[in-house]
């Protein structure tokens, strides 16, 4: 739009601000279904064994206070492999084991947050737009 803009080209710059009102709309959609999804979360984790352990706080820190100490397992690495966990994502997990201070939260307390953490992501989406969609052009007006 910066181009579009600077060039006074209206029609590519209601082109351009009309797909980016569609991005964003696609957007503010989704970050609306995030409740709904937390809402339906444990019933999806009640069926996974595997996700049992992030619930319980207590033996979550037990656990990675465990893995601190003596470090993941080889049999539990194989088993995160298997379960399609990215070498990437052993990475982040290894980095975090080593960062001080690091304290797991139970995946109840942040699924929790999302529905926050969303509303304040499309809050922000929305002040963005408005700088981006309402700027004075020289020559042309206010975009929008």
């Amino acid at each position: 739009m910066t181009g579009a803009s600077r060039g006074g080209d209206r029609a590519a710059i209601d082109l351009q601000s009309a797909e980016y009102r569609q991005s964003l709309g696609s957007l503010l959609a989704a970050t609306g279904q995030v409740s709904a999804a937390v809402m339906a979360a444990p019933e999806g984790i009640g069926t996974e064994p595997a996700l049992g352990p992030a619930l319980d706080d207590q033996g979550l820190q037990q656990t990675v206070a465990g893995w601190v100490r003596d470090g993941v397992s080889a049999k539990e690495r194989r088993a995160w492999r298997a379960s399609a966990l990215a070498r990437e994502h052993l990475r982040v997990i290894d980095l975090a084991l080593t960062t001080e201070g690091f304290t797991p939260r139970p995946l109840d307390a942040v699924l929790a947050d999302l529905p926050q953490r969303a509303a304040e992501f499309a809050s922000a989406m929305i002040e963005e737009a408005e700088t981006v969609l309402h700027p004075l052009i020289e020559g042309v007006g206010r975009v929008g």
